[in-house]
C-alpha cells in the first residue's frame, strides 16, 4: 500500500484567471496473487480552485459573464485506474488497464458541467527467441461531455452532449537479422466518431456523426557498414480519411469558399521513402 499527495500552483497573464490551486490526493495498492501475476488500483481526488473570474481587454469578442472555460474553472475530479499483468510464459506477457475519471464544474454557470473519461487497453509482447520480439495492442476510449450555454444576456440557455469514441489497436516485429542488420514493422489502424446533441428550445435534431479513420504502416531497415558507418531505409504509408458536417457538403445554398475558406474534409493516402547515410565519430 501507498498513498500521497501533491499540489500544483499555476500563475498566468493576460488570461480570465491570474492563479489556479490544484490539490491532488491517491492511494494505491499492488498485490502479487502469483509468481506470474500483478494486481494495482490506484485511486485519485483532485480539487481545483481559482481566483476571480475577470474579463478580459484585449479588443476580443466578450464571453457572457457567467461563462468558464473548463482549463481555468473550478473542478473536482476523481480517477481510478486498475492493471492487470500476466505472464503465462517466460517470453508472453498480457497487460490490461482501465481508466475512469470524472469531471465535474459545479461552480461554472455556463461552460463546461460535467466530463467522463473511460479507457480501456490490452497489450501483448511476445519474444520469439532472442533476435525477435512481436508486439500488439487494443485502445477504446470514451469521451462524453455536457455543456451549459447562451447565445446571450437574456435568451434561454441551450444543453449540448458530446459523446466521442476512440478506438486504435496495431501490431509490430522487430527483428537483428545478424550483428550488422536489423528491422522492423509497424501498423496501426484508429478510428474515431463523435456525436453532438443540442437541447433547445426550439427541439432541434442532433448533427450528423463526426468520423475520421488512419492507418499507418512503418517499415525500417538498418544496416551498420563499419565501425563508423551505417545507412538505414525507412519508407512509410499512411493513409487518412475523415468526415466533418461543419464543412462537408454545404449544399446548393452554400458557398464553401466563402462560409469555410474553402476547407475539406482529410482525404489521402501517401508514401514517404527515405534512405539515410550515418557516420559516427
Amino acid at each position: 500500500l501507498s498513498g500521497g499527495a501533491r499540489w500544483n500552483n499555476m500563475d498566468r497573464t493576460l488570461q480570465h484567471v491570474e492563479r489556479t490551486k490544484e490539490s491532488t490526493w491517491w492511494a494505491q495498492a499492488r498485490l502479487n496473487p502469483t509468481f506470474n501475476t500483478e494486481f494495482r488500483l490506484r485511486g485519485e481526488w483532485s480539487d481545483r480552485d481559482i481566483s476571480d473570474y475577470l474579463p478580459l481587454d484585449d479588443g476580443g469578442s466578450v464571453d457572457h459573464p457567467l461563462f468558464r472555460k473548463f482549463n481555468m474553472a473550478d473542478r473536482d475530479r476523481d480517477r481510478l485506474l486498475v492493471e492487470f499483468d500476466y505472464m503465462p510464459l517466460d517470453a508472453f506477457s498480457i497487460s490490461l488497464a482501465y481508466i475512469h475519471a470524472k469531471s465535474k464544474y459545479n461552480e461554472s454557470v455556463l461552460g463546461l458541467q460535467e466530463s467522463l473519461d473511460e479507457s480501456y487497453s490490452v497489450n501483448l509482447n511476445y519474444a520469439v527467441n532472442s533476435d525477435i520480439n512481436v508486439f500488439g495492442f487494443y485502445n477504446l476510449d470514451y469521451l462524453d461531455a455536457d455543456i451549459l450555454n447562451t447565445s446571450g444576456g437574456n435568451a434561454t440557455p441551450w444543453n449540448g452532449v458530446t459523446k466521442d469514441r476512440f478506438e486504435t489497436y496495431g501490431i509490430g516485429l522487430s527483428a537483428a537479422i545478424d550483428e550488422k542488420s536489423s528491422l522492423g514493422v509497424d501498423y496501426v489502424h484508429a478510428g474515431s466518431t463523435g456525436r453532438i446533441s443540442v437541447t433547445t428550445a426550439a427541439d432541434e435534431p442532433s448533427f450528423d456523426r463526426l468520423e475520421t479513420k488512419l492507418k499507418n504502416l512503418k517499415f525500417h531497415y538498418d544496416y551498420d557498414i563499419s565501425d563508423r558507418w551505417g545507412c538505414k531505409l525507412y519508407i512509410e504509408w499512411e493513409e487518412y480519411d475523415a468526415r466533418d458536417w461543419a464543412i462537408d457538403g454545404l449544399g446548393v445554398d452554400g458557398i464553401s469558399s466563402v462560409l469555410s475558406m474553402g476547407e475539406q474534409s482529410p482525404d489521402y493516402s501517401v508514401w514517404y521513402y527515405r534512405l539515410q547515410l550515418s557516420y559516427r565519430f
